[in-house]
């Protein structure tokens, strides 16, 4: 009888632990203390974000999620840049166009206006933007991560280092 009771103790023990680690390979825990995988990359989102589309792949390689909380805004696109095509943004402002190019700025589209400057957030050496274009997500950082090119892009200039408090 001593012997059943300890076999079952056992069996518990063994199907709680196989359980356990499903639930944290399977990302349960993550998603329990908010953190979020894109594209293998982890990122703590704050409480109060929610999640405002799925995974994303688009056609350049990158996965995207997006993620809301009242009128603030965090977007985040990791790339896949094994061929090296992406490069950080060199410092003071850039304009990127769009379409057509001319000498007349007035008559292109103009994409992004961002003035550049060197950062560090929470260890990762990057690149750190702030949009001038009204009605676009103000700021913005990119930075790589070995083989990944990531663009963080958030209305609250605060939340950066939050999003990389995983551990």
């Amino acid at each position: 009888m001593l012997l059943n009771k300890k076999l079952i103790a056992i069996l518990i023990l063994a199907v709680l632990i196989v359980g356990g680690v499903y639930m944290v390979s399977a990302g349960w825990l993550n998603s329990l203390f908010g953190i979020t995988e894109v594209n293998g990359l982890h990122f703590k989102i704050p409480d109060g974000y929610s999640e405002n589309t799925t995974d994303a792949v688009k056609n350049d390689g990158s996965v995207s999620k997006r993620f809301s909380n009242n009128g603030n805004h965090i977007c985040i696109d990791v790339y896949n840049n094994s061929d090296n095509s992406k490069k950080l943004p060199d410092k003071g402002n850039v304009i990127l166009m769009g379409g057509a190019m001319s000498s007349d700025i007035s008559s292109a589209s103009v994409i992004d206006n961002i003035t550049w400057e060197e950062k560090e957030i929470s260890g990762h050496k990057g690149m750190f933007g702030v949009q001038h274009l009204k009605n676009r997500i103000p700021y913005e950082f990119v930075y790589m991560d070995g083989d990944k090119y990531v663009s963080i892009s958030v209305t609250n200039q605060t939340v950066l280092e939050k999003l990389f408090e995983t551990k």
